[in-house]
């Protein structure tokens, strides 16, 4: 059987438009499973394997994250809004397991909090954080650093930033600027920063992810 991915776009509450693609089942023959990157990617060719080995079992939804691809972005920047784009997502799914990879676990985990049953279930890989700890899992680094590179105009090296905070050796940088994807990470610079939000978001605020653990109820 040929299995097929459809691009499209859809609208989130502040109107920004959100690029997916699904793979699989039309809305409904199905179940289905949307997912959420995380820093610096954006439906990247290992999920889109993976949807096709689903086949006609799983209608997956890939998408670009705002700021990312070929969606918009509308500043200023809220992880709300991020949640809003996940549920403009689901009115395309119907109800859906929310696959969040690495930082995009914990955006899948403040969705499944938010919006409650039309989330059916999480799938969290390699969320490098420890619950236990109480601490917040961000790198200062992450937003202000980021975020006056951005302003600067250098984006190089607000991904340089990014690269020394995951703990790259700093003899590889050159080697990834020289990499054709770096032109990519580059326009994604800004978005660093977004991540770093979802993170502080985790421990931090008002709305704390840790201190809202019991209102998801989803496996």
């Amino acid at each position: 059987m040929t299995i097929t991915t459809v691009d499209a776009l859809t609208t989130s509450a502040d109107g920004t438009r959100i690029a997916f693609d699904l793979t699989g089942p039309a809305r409904g023959l199905a179940p289905a499973v949307v997912v959420i990157d995380g820093v610096l990617a954006h439906r990247m060719p290992v999920t889109l394997a993976v949807a096709s080995e689903l086949g006609d079992r799983v209608t997956t939804l890939r998408y670009d994250r705002r700021g990312r691809g070929g969606s918009g972005d509308t500043p200023p920047y809220s992880v709300d809004r991020e949640v809003d784009d996940i549920a403009a997502l689901l009115q395309v799914t119907g109800p859906a397991v929310l696959l969040g990879i690495s930082t995009g676990a914990f955006l899948a985990l403040r969705a499944a909090a938010d919006l409650g049953s039309v989330v059916t279930g999480v799938l969290c890989f390699e969320p490098g954080y420890d619950v236990a700890s109480g601490a917040s899992p961000a790198d200062p680094r992450m937003i202000a650093g980021v975020e006056a590179c951005v302003e600067a105009g250098d984006p190089g090296s607000a991904v340089e930033l990014f690269l020394d905070v995951v703990g790259m050796p700093c003899r590889l940088v050159p080697r990834m600027r020289a990499s054709a994807s770096w032109a990519d990470l580059e326009s994604m610079a800004p978005t660093i920063a977004y991540d770093g939000r979802v993170l502080a978001g985790v421990a931090l605020g008002r709305r704390a992810l840790m201190c809202r653990w019991d209102l998801i109820t989803q496996p």
